[in-house]
């Protein structure tokens, strides 16, 4: 799942590259930059949250109803 997203965790994630190209070209913008990008990744990993949680509800929904229909428990 991750791999069809890019990944959740960018440059600090053990994600691979670095998300922002900036810092591979080493241009040196500073902290606007650099702050610009600490800000998008949060945003990213809090959709990525968001995204793990209606997943387990749909787990959670496909197993109960798995349960309901075989009438026998684990």
């Amino acid at each position: 799942m991750t791999g069809a997203m890019g990944g959740p965790f960018g440059a600090r994630g053990g994600g691979g590259l670095a998300m922002n190209p900036l810092q591979l070209m080493n241009l040196g913008f500073g902290e606007v930059v650099d702050e610009k990008w600490r800000k998008q990744q949060i945003l990213e990993l809090e959709v990525y949250s968001k995204r793990l949680e209606l997943v387990q509800d749909q787990i959670k929904a496909s197993i109960d109803e798995l349960r309901s229909v075989g009438g026998s428990t684990f």
